[in-house]
């Protein structure tokens, strides 16, 4: 999320760096990942600020779109 949202975006890097393969499993990951496991590892971050995960979800949706978009056409 860091990387994606302060670097590159994710849908950039995937275009630019990952073959048809890795971006299914990644669109496959984001579809099916367990939300309460990441919301659980955030928590138990020690960080100086907390991070708002429907602030990352929404962020991962976005970046998503934008892939199956680049794949297969305006969604």
């Amino acid at each position: 999320y860091f990387l994606s949202h302060t670097f590159l975006p994710l849908s950039k890097f995937t275009n630019k760096y990952c073959d048809a393969t890795i971006v299914e499993s990644l669109i496959r990951w984001f579809r099916t990942f367990d939300r309460m496991d990441m919301i659980d590892g955030l928590l138990s971050l020690a960080m100086d600020r907390k991070t708002d995960f429907k602030i990352m979800e929404k962020h991962y949706k976005k970046e998503i779109d934008k892939i199956v978009e680049q794949y297969l056409g305006e969604i």
